[in-house]
């Protein structure tokens, strides 16, 4: 209400606001549920919000999948992030491991398993 005028107003805010008091103040979407992942959470910020990852919720070897939520395997084979060189790479849950090629032994100095 116009307190001069006594004449009753409407407040238009900006999107992520709310008139409160005769005040435009920010909505906080984080009360909201289910605006992030599981595996997100939620951080309002001015008119908005973002949703920020936790940190890795699995254990090592293991990533979260953003459509299932569900930790799965991570394959150090394929994405190439082993210490294999040039041995060949053979992937395992949550791990992975190296073997010689044919005519080659294992070396003790270096480790085989992540």
């Amino acid at each position: 209400m116009n307190p001069r005028t006594g004449e009753c107003t409407s407040m238009d805010c900006p999107i992520g606001y709310k008139p409160i008091h005769g005040r435009c103040e920010d909505v906080n979407e984080c009360e909201i549920t289910g605006r992030c992942a599981q595996f997100e959470e939620c951080i309002n910020t001015p008119g908005s919000f973002r949703c920020q990852e936790r940190g890795n919720l699995c254990t090592n070897g293991y990533r979260m999948d953003r459509d299932t939520g569900f930790c799965v395997d991570i394959n150090e084979c394929a994405d190439g992030t082993h210490f294999c060189g040039d041995k060949q790479c053979i992937n395992l849950l949550g791990s992975y491991k190296c073997r010689c090629s044919a005519g080659f032994e294992f070396n003790d100095t270096v480790s085989w398993k992540y």
